[in-house]
């Protein structure tokens, strides 16, 4: 199968991002803002700090990302979902 767009320029940004920090793996992270016009806000990060556009394409959705792990390109090492709010998680991927 092959990648959408989004998903190459998903799979490109984080290799940059993790090449950069001299590391492998990197979080995707979920929380609820609670309020409109927001909802659910999502992000990639790298040792911590949010590595944003232009790194990786705003329209891309986790859907992309469990794309990116059936293909081989990552692999999910962790995943944790916040007891008191299951809108808050975070998954940790490796670079494979």
């Amino acid at each position: 199968m092959s990648l959408t767009q989004t998903q190459k320029q998903l799979l490109e940004g984080i290799q940059n991002a993790v090449a950069l920090d001299r590391t492998k793996t990197f979080d995707y992270s979920t929380e609820y803002l609670g309020y409109l016009p927001f909802g659910m806000y999502h992000w990639i990060s790298v040792n911590g700090k949010d590595i944003g556009t232009p790194n990786v394409p705003f329209e891309f959705s986790s859907d992309d990302l469990d794309k990116l792990e059936v293909e081989g390109h990552i692999r999910k090492t962790d995943h944790w979902v916040d007891p008191k709010d299951g809108s808050r998680t975070k998954t940790t991927y490796v670079i494979e």
